[in-house]
């Protein structure tokens, strides 16, 4: 039970041809758009991390803003001196 080797994409291929500056040129492009492409990627995935960096700082500046005036509200009702100062001033 042999398999139809034409149901396969090769996994590479050779260029084989007589000028060695034309597959030099090739495989100069390709590179150059290889790593274009990968440089694409690197500043998508910065600037992905940059809107999430964003929310997480927006995040925990709301609670932490929650959170010291819940603290400050119950020292003014627990100390008696900070109602004092409240009412004086």
């Amino acid at each position: 039970m042999s398999q139809d080797p034409r149901l396969f994409t090769p996994i590479f291929s050779i260029d084989v041809s007589a000028d060695p500056t034309t597959v030099a040129a090739s495989n100069k492009i390709d590179a150059n758009e290889l790593i274009v492409g990968l440089l694409k990627q690197l500043v998508d995935g910065q600037q992905r991390e940059i809107k999430l960096l964003e929310e997480v700082a927006h995040f925990v500046g709301v609670h932490h803003n929650r959170g010291v005036c819940e603290i400050i509200r119950c020292w003014y009702i627990r100390c008696p001196c900070a109602r004092a100062h409240l009412v004086s001033a």
